[in-house]
């Protein structure tokens, strides 16, 4: 399962477009967004089982359409309201390299 297509291009066009339509869902739903990376690393050398990986991710989001995230602002009339609406951000920055950067080119 793991050989490559061989000449069948329709598939491997087939996989592309599935692949390019999961990475434009991921931006709306950030649970994708693993899966597609993964899905998107073998567009060159595309296997059945690839595609076959693909049609899960479809289906999973086929069962999870009501799931969302959603922000609102505090209204007093929502009961849900009194829960904590903090918004938190994470990143994953790295200065260390510009830091270096910064280095090499002050002692140029």
């Amino acid at each position: 399962m793991n050989e490559e297509w061989n000449g069948d291009e329709s598939l491997r066009n087939l996989y592309r477009q599935i692949a390019g339509s999961l990475n434009y869902a991921a931006q709306l739903r950030p649970e994708l967004m693993f899966s597609v990376s993964q899905l998107s690393r073998v567009m060159s050398c595309t296997t059945q089982e690839n595609l076959s990986l693909a049609r899960q991710v479809i289906k999973y989001i086929i069962g999870s359409l009501d799931l969302k995230i959603s922000y609102r602002p505090d209204d007093p009339n929502d009961p849900l309201s009194e829960i904590n609406n903090e918004l938190m951000m994470f990143t994953d920055s790295d200065w260390l390299p510009l830091l270096i950067l910064g280095a090499v080119m002050d002692a140029m």
